[in-house]
C-alpha cells in the first residue's frame, strides 16, 4: 500500500493525560535511481519522569530513500534517511523546546556466508528555549561470517564503531550526559530524537532503570562508565556457540573515550 497508517492511543493514569503513538507515510516507486521513497511522519507522546506532570512531545518528520534501480538484482543495497525532530519536554514544571536532524547513509552487501553492513551518521539538535547546542558523527561497520554451513548455521560478527561530538554548547551537566555518546549504549535521556521505545525513559528508580540500547559503544552492559561528550571508539566481538540452543555466544567488547583531554580504555 502507498499510504499507511498507525493510531495507537493511550491514557496514563499517572499524569491523567493522552499518550501514545501515531505514523502516516506515503511510499513512491520511481522508475530508475531510487527503488524506494517514502515521506512520512511520527508523533509520540508519553510520560518523561518522576513527576506525574513529565512529559514529552515528539514530531519527526522524514524521508527515506532506498538507492538503486529495481530491475537489477545485486547483494548490494543501500538507503539514505533525512530525518527531522522538534520535541517539547515538561519537566519539574518547566517546559523545553528542542530541534534538529539527522542524516544516515546506510549500505549491506549480503552473500550466503558473510555481510557486510555499515552506516555514516550526522546529527545536530539545538534548544528553542535555550543556548543548547550540539553536533557529531559517527561511522558503523559490522561483518558476519558464516563458519558452519549445515544444518546447524552458526555466525561470528564483529562490530566497528567511532563516533565524534564537534559541537558541544550545553547550558547543565544533565543536558551535556543527554548529548553524549555511551560505551554501553543510549539510556532513555540520550536517544535525543526519540528512535526507541522506552518503560523508562527518564531514568527513574525501578526495575527497568539500566535498560539501554545496544549502539554506540555497544557494550553489552549497563555500567555508565565510558559516557564522553569528546570521542569515542569500541570493536564488539560475538562468537555463536555450535550447540542446538539458538542465540547463544561468548562475547567481548573493548573500547576507548576521551574525558576532558584523557583517554580512557575498557574490555568487557
Amino acid at each position: 500500500k502507498k499510504t499507511q497508517y498507525l493510531i495507537a492511543p493511550f491514557y496514563s493514569i499517572g499524569r491523567k493525560n493522552i499518550s501514545g503513538i501515531a505514523e502516516w507515510s506515503y511510499s513512491i516507486l520511481p522508475k530508475s535511481t531510487i527503488k524506494l521513497a517514502r515521506v512520512g511522519v511520527s508523533v509520540k507522546s508519553f510520560k518523561d519522569g518522576v513527576e506525574d506532570r513529565s512529559e514529552f512531545v515528539n514530531l519527526s518528520p522524514y524521508l527515506f530513500m532506498k538507492l538503486g534501480n529495481r530491475q537489477n538484482a545485486s547483494p548490494f543495497t543501500h538507503n539514505l534517511l533525512f530525518q527531522s525532530s522538534y520535541t517539547n519536554r515538561l519537566r519539574n514544571s518547566t517546559t523545553s523546546e528542542e530541534m534538529g536532524g539527522f542524516v544516515k547513509y546506510a549500505f549491506d552487501y549480503s552473500k550466503s556466508d558473510y555481510v557486510v553492513n555499515g552506516n555514516v551518521r550526522t546529527d545536530y539538535i539545538q534548544g528553542v528555549s535555550n543556548s543548547n547546542q550540539m553536533g557529531r558523527f559517527s561511522l558503523e561497520n559490522t561483518y558476519k561470517y558464516r563458519y558452519m554451513k549445515n544444518k546447524m548455521n552458526r555466525w561470528i560478527e564483529l562490530r566497528l564503531f567511532f563516533g565524534k561530538n564537534y559541537l558541544m554548547n550545553t547550558i547543565s551537566n544533565y543536558d551535556k550526559e543527554r548529548y553524549s555518546f555511551a560505551l554501553s549504549g543510549a539510556t532513555g535521556v540520550q536517544d535525543i530524537f526519540y528512535e526507541e521505545y522506552f518503560f523508562n525513559r527518564g531514568n527513574q528508580s525501578n526495575i527497568t532503570e539500566n535498560y539501554r540500547v545496544e549502539n554506540m559503544g555497544g557494550f553489552k552492559s549497563s555500567s555508565s562508565f565510558g559516557t564522553t561528550s569528546q570521542w569515542l571508539t569500541s570493536a564488539n566481538l560475538f562468537f555463536q556457540l555450535p550447540i542446538k540452543f539458538n542465540g547463544l555466544g561468548i562475547f567481548a567488547d573493548a573500547g576507548a573515550v576521551s574525558q576532558n583531554g584523557t583517554v580512557y580504555g575498557a574490555f568487557n
